[in-house]
């Protein structure tokens, strides 16, 4: 260890001032990094917020003449709580309001004449002029 006019060093050539600085970069650094991981952990297991902890059926805009987003193809399309046909309807959306999907699921099959086929996949996202949350079948995206 050397000693240059009140500055201390070690032995790789770094003051010790210095050394603390790159130790708390790299402690601030890894809590950064964990916060991170914890909070997308939980955001992954918790899972879509249960129809209880969501706000009432809302307006919070008049429907638009065209969406950045998706849009519902016919009037009063329900949103479900699930991805299933007999789940409790949380809401429902009409052309204008827009959906902006989150993921996508397996679910119940509805028959879909625009396809000509049963559609088993379903939207989980929100309703953008009300601001209700759902699972919507693909075949009225």
């Amino acid at each position: 260890m050397q000693s240059t006019e009140g500055t201390s060093y070690d032995n790789d050539g770094f003051s010790f001032e210095r050394k603390d600085i790159r130790i708390m970069t790299h402690i601030r650094r890894t809590l950064i990094v964990l916060t991170a991981t914890i909070t997308a952990a939980l955001s992954i297991f918790a899972g879509p917020a249960s129809a209880e902890s969501q706000p009432a059926h809302r307006v919070v805009g008049a429907p638009q003449a065209n969406c950045e987003f998706l849009d519902f193809t016919q009037p009063d399309v329900p949103m479900h709580q699930k991805p299933k046909l007999d789940a409790p309807v949380v809401g429902h959306g009409s052309p204008g309001d827009c959906f902006l999907p989150f993921w996508a699921a397996a679910g119940d099959p509805v028959w879909c004449p625009e396809y000509d086929k049963y559609l088993d996949d379903w939207y989980e996202g929100w309703n953008v002029r009300t601001g209700q949350y759902g699972f919507v079948n693909f075949c009225f995206i």
